[in-house]
């Protein structure tokens, strides 16, 4: 492809490029891009709601383990 080689990349990521363009247009099946884009928010979300309820977790246990009760976690949001 003179498009790749005139821009320094393989013909993959042209091809790649045109099949999202297609997908986004509705002319091909597949996730859009601002549904990846959501996907991936989601998955770092679920990801660090996963690392507050393991430190939590292990806080809970710190403290059960010395027969001390920890105050309730509150987030930002509960604050109002």
């Amino acid at each position: 492809m003179v498009l790749a080689s005139t821009f320094g990349m393989t013909d993959a990521t042209v091809d790649n490029w045109l099949r999202q363009d297609r997908i986004d247009r509705g002319e091909a099946d597949g996730p859009t891009t601002s549904q990846q884009l959501e996907l991936a928010a989601a998955r770092r979300r679920i990801k660090q709601l996963e690392t507050e309820l393991a430190v939590a977790r292990k806080v809970n246990e710190v403290f059960s383990a010395e027969g001390s009760i920890p105050c309730p976690v509150r987030d930002s949001t509960s604050w109002v």
